[in-house]
């Protein structure tokens, strides 16, 4: 339903709210706000931005690999006042309260795995997600995040392996909306209410989150390039731009409105597309998908109520891909079948946040793999239509306008659909 929203304390300005009918269902209802997103200007094609930024070509067809390199070990006092365990405070206590971060994978470690990736285990094409790379590890010292991890290797290991090569390139993960209180920039540019209190954002892996100004956070993302540039990386993951409300802040001298929030958020965005750079972020939001060439998000499905709202909307505008629900059973069968009936590139985690084994994963990424082929057919084409086609709602499909479709079947048994069996949690392509 509509809200109106304050802005800085008062509504303004006016404000319109028109209606429109469609006889077409929840496909309907997307292509008549696609209809709308055209008009304000928000659909710019993906095959634009392939000819604007040449290496996203390496995802027609690709998968991105993520590596969470190195995470911070959360200091004793903080870990007391969340009242964690007496087993995990006494551990803390033994560490201390500058505790080094954990490494998961160095830049050694990572250029071993992706060349093992790419002879034995089928990564033909696609992006290499480095997380954690910044000093202390992730999430830990943003926005002061230069020089890099040095338990990680060199800055020429980094840059060697930051460069882009044919059918692959590499970005990095930074955030310019999150700013934590033990960096050097504390606390300039946080947001604040009327009574000057700095707002808050979430609990995350260095500590309490505060939210920067998005005015000062382009400052910030500009003078950090300076030092970022000379890596020659291919793209820039800036987490959380595009994944959250939009802010407003009363500091003295430094007031900032929702819109104005927007106007920074979509500089920053830009800044980064002037750099040459593929720029992704964590969800999705409307206002950023003409310039944003990726996004990360959290969908899952369940029978009967996921519909792929986005995809028919925006999916020849900006790529998707998304985190899976480990604790999902049904998902962890084969979860790449719902990035293929809805249209995403496959996210592939190594490792994860406590463990660095990662031959185990092997089955799983080359199972995977008909997912990249897939996506390489129907990256750039518009979704035109979704469908149930049973009544227990666990075979669906979805369809393109290039005239490809995909029926999949989620349920544990094999179904008969449209004169066509299809096996239990598996697929049929139609061309």
């Amino acid at each position: 339903m509509p809200v109106w929203q304050k802005s800085l304390g008062k509504y303004t300005p006016n404000r319109t709210l028109k209606y429109a009918f469609t006889s077409g269902g929840y496909v309907g209802i997307a292509k008549k706000f696609r209809e709308w997103a055209k008009s304000k200007g928000l659909l710019k094609s993906l095959d634009e931005k392939l000819k604007q930024t040449p290496q996203l070509k390496s995802m027609i067809g690709g998968r991105q690999v993520t590596f969470y390199q190195c995470i911070p070990k959360t200091k004793y006092s903080t870990q007391e006042n969340q009242l964690q365990s007496s087993e995990r405070l006494a551990k803390a206590k033994l560490e201390g309260e500058n505790p080094p971060p954990n490494v998961l994978f160095t830049y050694k470690d990572v250029k071993e795995i992706v060349t093992e990736l790419k002879t034995n285990w089928g990564f033909k094409k696609g992006m290499i997600n480095l997380r954690g790379w910044i000093k202390g590890g992730y999430d830990y010292s943003h926005p002061d995040i230069w020089p890099p991890e040095p338990l990680l290797g060199s800055i020429e290991e980094l840059k060697n392996l930051s460069k882009t090569e044919p059918n692959y390139f590499t970005l990095l993960h930074d955030n310019y909306q999150d700013i934590y209180a033990q960096n050097p920039s504390f606390p300039k540019g946080i947001n604040q209410d009327k009574k000057g209190r700095f707002m808050k954002g979430g609990m995350w892996a260095g500590g309490q989150a505060y939210i920067l100004n998005s005015r000062d956070s382009i400052k910030y993302a500009k003078r950090n390039w300076e030092q970022i540039k000379q890596l020659n990386t291919g793209g820039m993951f800036i987490d959380t731009t595009s994944a959250v409300q939009l802010y407003e802040s009363f500091e003295k001298g430094n007031t900032s409105t929702k819109a104005e929030d927007l106007k920074y958020k979509m500089e920053l965005i830009t800044f980064y597309k002037n750099q040459n750079q593929v720029f992704g972020s964590e969800e999705v939001a409307d206002f950023a998908i003409k310039d944003v060439d990726f996004f990360e998000n959290r969908h899952a499905r369940k029978a009967g109520e996921s519909i792929p709202l986005w995809s028919l909307v925006f999916h020849d505008c900006a790529m998707m891909s998304r985190y899976v629900d480990k604790s999902n059973m049904k998902l962890t069968a084969k979860p790449w079948l719902e990035d293929m009936l809805w249209g995403y590139f496959v996210l592939f985690r190594m490792g994860t946040w406590g463990k660095t084994e990662w031959k185990h994963q092997k089955e799983e990424f080359m199972a995977s793999l008909p997912a990249d082929e897939w996506f390489g057919k129907i990256a750039t084409a518009e979704m035109t239509n979704h469908e149930f086609l049973t009544t227990d709602f666990e075979v669906e499909k979805t369809t393109f306008s290039n005239g490809k479709s995909i029926i999949v079947n989620f349920g544990e048994d094999s179904k008969t659909v449209q004169n066509l069996t299809i096996e239990g949690l598996s697929y049929k392509i139609l061309e």
